[in-house]
């Protein structure tokens, strides 16, 4: 083998270990591992919040794991991501997007979590996106309107306390309303110091009669129910009186209608009745009659009855 042969055997060795470096190279600062799978871990995120293929995956701080892949999937993000070990995280593990350095980039923060029982790796590891400087400065894109507003607010406020601590009037009002206030306050501090044993007697002699009272109560309680017994059974009977005479002042009416009948039937009737009580002409013959009967009862009183009867023959 000449010389020159070996120096090509040599350039091409360097030239394939050169290749074979920079694919590592490339894979370790992609975070793309050209090892086999290891432990495949779904995140189940909201929106995607910057993650890229190759993002780092760290568990406290600590790097454990990279993205995989990334898909939309049922509304949110489905992330797959490979990690060394699942051993640390629990039940109630959960991840977070947050930056991964001030420049840019992102990774997925890992919490294990503080249950007593092991993270099911068949199981989505939930997570949310927290807010990057980008979004930060959208939010304020935002709010700059709602802050202008309540910038020219506070000056309009301003202006009104500036307007209210110029109003002599106003102030020296305020003033004597804090006066009397306060006089007012020592007044009544005063009343209660004064009268603080009446007021406490009266209290006690309100306990102790409401304690009377129930006592009493207690005592009196059978014969209390007795008496609002009998009061509905006499409530009861009122009702039954005041239907009873409902009933009867019906009759009444009824009655009445019957006698303003027979009245007016006497008054346009020309039957005896109303004879004897409209019509003069028979009043005056009854009358007449009448002391004619009156005189022949008289005379047959004083001189008798002169009777003569034949029976069998004819006169």
């Amino acid at each position: 083998m000449n010389k020159q042969k070996k120096i090509e055997i040599k350039v091409g060795i360097v030239s394939v270990l050169a290749i074979i470096i920079l694919i590592i190279g490339l894979s370790l600062a992609k975070g793309v591992s050209i090892t086999a799978a290891k432990n495949l871990v779904h995140f189940r995120f909201d929106n995607s919040g910057g993650i890229t293929e190759g993002s780092p995956v760290v568990v406290n701080g600590v790097r454990c794991g990279v993205v995989k892949s990334i898909a939309n999937n049922n509304g949110s993000v489905l992330i797959t991501a490979d990690m060394e070990s699942t051993d640390n995280l629990k039940a109630d593990c959960f991840a977070r997007i947050t930056i991964l350095e001030i420049t840019g980039g992102k990774k997925i923060e890992v919490f294990p979590g503080k249950s007593s029982e092991p993270f099911d790796i068949s199981k989505e590891i939930p997570g949310k996106a927290t807010a990057d400087l980008a979004d930060l400065i959208a939010t304020l894109g935002e709010v700059s309107n709602d802050a202008a507003s309540l910038v020219k607010n506070l000056d309009t406020l301003t202006q009104n306390l500036n307007y209210v601590m110029n109003n002599k009037r106003l102030l020296d009002n305020l003033e004597t309303i804090a006066y009397n206030t306060s006089e007012m306050t020592a007044n009544l501090n005063t009343f209660i110091k004064d009268n603080y044993n009446a007021l406490q007697n009266t209290v006690s002699n309100l306990s102790i009669l409401v304690s009377d009272l129930k006592k009493t109560y207690s005592q009196n309680e059978p014969k209390l129910n007795k008496i609002i017994g009998q009061i509905e059974i006499a409530l009861t009977n009122a009702n039954e009186l005041l239907s009873k005479m409902q009933n009867t002042i019906g009759e009444a009416d009824r009655t009445l209608a019957n006698i303003n009948n027979i009245t007016e039937e006497v008054r346009s009737g020309s039957g005896l009745a109303n004879r004897l009580i409209y019509d003069r002409t028979l009043a005056s013959e009854l009358d007449s009659t009448l002391k004619s009967i009156n005189t022949l009862l008289n005379q047959i009183e004083k001189h008798g009855v002169n009777v003569n009867v034949r029976l069998g023959t004819r006169p």
